[in-house]
């Protein structure tokens, strides 16, 4: 009795948060169309273009119910080719000079790697020391780049498409694993409409760079849960402590993870070993990365940086997003963090007065717009500075003739969104789905997104998750009368 009633409060809790997620993501969803980032996209296009490629991908679900286990196969083979093709095309046609942090990050690696400085800049990473350790691998890289008279752009370049497209074939492995060949095929049409996949592939910066290790981890995890092997949550930690350590919003992802392994595993001994077996590898690593990030800056490691409270005051002005003011008048407030805190701590209640209830509602929507409102996420944005080459592609991806390519990402981010919803709305049944996984993950960045500073592209690191998502929304629809599987079995 005393189990049932703890099984039904872990139910109840799992339907209580599945449906405010549901209400997150329409909420998400309706910023997409009622104020989209780019001012001149059409609401009424933007839809159209959403229900056009449902219509399409739902002639692919009643299509694919008649094809063999091997066309599926090489259907998946085909689409998978064709995005690395994009991900080739985007990626040279459209390379950039580094800007932004991405180029302090660049410069800094190469000069490292060339040996002309001891320390990384300290007008930089004393600032932002969550770029040490990701400047220190492309330092590592970098040297061999040299030795192989490689070029430093050219060769980041091919090694974010690398791993952009690694990432995306191991999400493609996970939705295979969890729904099946069906599922996974016609999700990999997804791979290719999702354009922040392609467009992101000329800028090598942690957005990419991470990708791959959240779909890394939970499809580890599904191998823990068949096998449970202590070797399976030590390499989950040791991934997770690599990825955290190159972008601190992966974390996020980890977290759900572990949330969600108290609803499915439900055994105190069985989560001592979960949490142990991913932590202590995670500390290890962790501290390891820790001591690479000291060796490269000339102050105390816990010294550099600005303490939490600065992002979340950034986050409370305006769209939430970077701002120099906010930079400038930090730096002005103290020597340390302390000071910078107690500063921050103080302009965050004053914001937080000035608001008001009403106010900061309205706050919260403009900020939400700006995170969920580029189909895009930022790559255009990106994508105009310093660019290398000013070609037709240019034109019709960044340049004055982008309404398109622009108008498609925009209906791709709410065609997505909206399968992300109709998969939720399954799991008030299925609550074992490992789309609950998938989606206490979006949550937290959604959350998390609307407490501290914000953009776009800090959507990117978790995007192959809400295709893992969005892929549960094709298997609900494959549910569907005419959609439903001819065959008895369910293709694997």
């Amino acid at each position: 009795m005393n189990k049932k009633s703890k099984i039904d409060i872990a139910s109840i809790l799992l339907i209580i948060f599945n449906a405010i997620f549901i209400v997150s993501i329409a909420f998400a969803l309706s910023c997409g169309v009622i104020k989209p980032y780019y001012k001149e996209l059409n609401k009424i296009s933007i839809i159209i273009m959403a229900i056009v490629e449902l219509i399409v991908f739902l002639v692919f679900i009643f299509i694919s119910k008649k094809l063999s286990k091997k066309s599926l196969k090489i259907l998946s083979i085909i689409n998978i080719c064709v995005f690395l093709l994009l991900l080739i095309i985007f990626g040279f046609v459209l390379a950039v000079t580094p800007t932004w942090d991405f180029r302090e990050v660049y410069h800094t690696a190469i000069l490292k790697a060339q040996n002309k400085i001891t320390y990384f800049p300290k007008y930089y990473y004393v600032m932002y020391p969550n770029n040490i350790f990701v400047t220190a691998i492309w330092s590592w890289v970098y040297k061999l780049f040299g030795m192989l008279s490689i070029s430093y752009l050219y060769g980041s370049i091919t090694i974010n498409i690398i791993l952009i497209f690694a990432s995306i074939v191991v999400t493609y492995f996970l939705i295979k694993d969890i729904y099946g060949l069906r599922v996974a095929t016609v999700s990999s049409f997804l791979f290719l409409i999702a354009t922040p996949l392609y467009a992101y592939a000329p800028i090598f910066y942690t957005d990419t760079l991470t990708m791959i290790f959240l779909p890394v981890a939970y499809l580890i995890y599904r191998k823990y849960l068949k096998y449970e092997k202590w070797k399976y949550l030590i390499i989950i930690g040791v991934l997770s402590a690599i990825g955290v350590g190159i972008k601190n919003n992966i974390c996020i992802g980890i977290i759900a993870l572990a949330i969600f392994a108290i609803f499915e595993l439900r055994n105190i001994k069985k989560l001592l070993k979960f949490y142990i077996g991913i932590g202590v590898s995670f500390l290890i690593i962790t501290s390891i990365i820790n001591g690479i990030c000291q060796a490269n800056i000339p102050i105390k490691l816990d010294q550099a940086g600005f303490p939490y409270t600065h992002w979340i005051m950034m986050g409370l002005k305006g769209d939430g997003s970077w701002n120099q003011e906010d930079v400038t008048s930090c730096l002005k407030a103290g020597p340390n963090k302390e000071n910078i805190k107690i500063f921050t701590e103080k302009v965050i209640k004053e914001r937080l007065d000035a608001y008001g209830f009403d106010g900061l509602v309205n706050h919260l929507i403009r900020k939400n717009e700006f995170t969920w409102g580029d189909g895009t996420e930022y790559a255009t944005f990106y994508l105009k500075m310093e660019p290398k080459h000013r070609g037709r592609m240019y034109q019709y991806v960044v340049g004055d003739k982008n309404y398109n390519f622009l108008l498609f990402s925009q209906g791709t981010q709410l065609f997505m969104l909206a399968l992300i919803i109709i998969g939720s709305i399954g799991l008030f049944k299925d609550r074992k789905n490992h789309a609950m996984m998938f989606n206490i993950c979006i949550f937290g960045v959604f959350v998390f997104l609307m407490i501290w500073e914000t953009c776009p592209r800090y959507l990117l690191c978790v995007l192959p998750i809400m295709l893992a998502s969005a892929s549960n929304g094709i298997n609900n629809l494959m549910k569907l009368g005419i959609f439903k599987e001819e065959k008895v079995d369910v293709i694997k």
